[in-house]
């Protein structure tokens, strides 16, 4: 079995996503963008969804950050914590593109306090990949988003099953994302996944229920508790 968390561009898109049967959400807003920090008014409409709803905090379109995402980072960090949500996802490389920003990330954690912590596809244009497994757990994030490399995760199989191995052995999960339809959900478990991102073609308003529905079908076939 493989945990399904979905892409959900709006609070209402959340409600139906969970509706349909997924084991967690990621809430975010900007599509166009891959997914920036939602609004103050869908975090507030979002808070009481019947499963985990992860926030992305992202305050734009880059995964190298200025002094000034800096403060977005932090400030929106602690308003998630504050309003009672169980974690959030949060990605930034420093100025060569290729690794994360580990002076800012350690920052920023102490924000986050208990938040359960997901370093999203910025993980993607990592170099060193196994190392930054290393200080992601180091740091307590919880677990890495990602394909591989940028692309389709379907793409990059072989390399997900060892980063899936790698992530186990320092207690972070590895799940996979990158244009993830209900029939790759098999071959991915194959691998050695066991959590699944997928936005089920959605935009905001656009979600496929139906979709979300065999995501989560094609999952489903055990018993699996890493829901946090």
């Amino acid at each position: 079995m493989a945990v399904v968390e979905i892409c959900a561009y709006s609070a209402s898109d959340a409600i139906a996503a969970a509706a349909a049967g997924a084991d967690r959400i990621e809430l975010c807003r900007a599509p166009e963008a891959d997914g920036l920090t939602p609004t103050r008014t869908a975090l507030e409409q979002a808070r009481a969804i019947s499963v985990p709803v992860h926030p992305i905090v992202r305050p734009r379109p880059s995964f190298v950050a200025t002094g000034v995402d800096e403060t977005h980072l932090c400030e929106s960090l602690a308003h998630v914590r504050d309003l009672g949500y169980p974690g959030a996802v949060v990605g930034v490389l420093d100025t060569t593109g290729s690794q994360p920003d580990w002076p800012l990330l350690e920052r920023i954690t102490g924000a986050a306090g208990d938040l359960a912590l997901t370093f999203h596809r910025a993980f993607d244009h990592v170099a060193d990949q196994d190392g930054a497994l290393a200080g992601l757990a180091e740091l307590g994030f919880a677990r890495v988003l990602t394909s591989g490399r940028p692309g389709r995760a379907i793409d990059h199989l072989e390399l997900l099953a060892d980063l899936a191995e790698s992530g186990r052995r320092r207690g972070v999960t590895v799940m996979a994302a990158g244009s993830i339809r209900s029939e790759h959900v098999p071959q991915l478990i194959a691998s050695g996944i066991t959590e699944v991102h997928a936005s089920a073609g959605g935009s905001e308003g656009s979600m496929a229920i139906d979709e979300v529905s065999a995501l989560v079908a094609s999952a489903h076939s055990g018993d699996c508790s890493a829901r946090d």
